[in-house]
């Protein structure tokens, strides 16, 4: 420990920052360092997709069919399988469930909702649904901002 100039007292020594941990792998990156299509799960991990229920398993199986991939934050629940079936039933219950706010509508609000949260992932998600029920390319952006 150094002692201070000013008042003699004994001060911590300061030492060079940490280096992020390396357990945490990065995902692939193409020569321009976008993040490859086939890997862009960031985390060095896999939830064990095998060991969910014939019912996640099935809600897994139209999603990809469906969206061509499997949204990250599926998998990132299907660590808790519990967790994951409250997401589910919860998302289906706001987005798809008995409303007299339409899909589109819903997804508005989810855009709006994520801006304010400032979530960049479910303002993507939200936004392509937009562009994609309403056919206006410009509408998730206009209701963002």
């Amino acid at each position: 420990m150094a002692k201070s100039k000013t008042s003699g007292k004994t001060a911590p020594k300061r030492t060079a920052a940490k280096k992020k941990s390396d357990k945490t792998a990065r995902a692939p990156r193409t020569s321009r360092g976008m993040a490859r299509a086939d890997r862009l799960w960031a985390l060095g991990i896999e939830p064990d997709l095998d060991a969910l229920d014939d019912r996640m398993k099935h809600y897994f199986e139209v999603c990809r069919d469906k969206l061509g991939l499997l949204p990250n934050v599926l998998r990132a629940h299907a660590f808790k399988p519990a967790r994951l079936a409250n997401f589910v039933n919860t998302y289906n219950e706001l987005m798809l469930g008995d409303s007299p706010l339409s899909t589109l509508e819903r997804e508005m609000i989810a855009v709006a909702v994520s801006s304010v949260n400032k979530c960049f992932y479910c303002l993507v998600a939200h936004g392509a649904a937009v562009r994609a029920l309403s056919g206006d390319p410009v509408l998730g952006e206009a209701i963002a901002h």
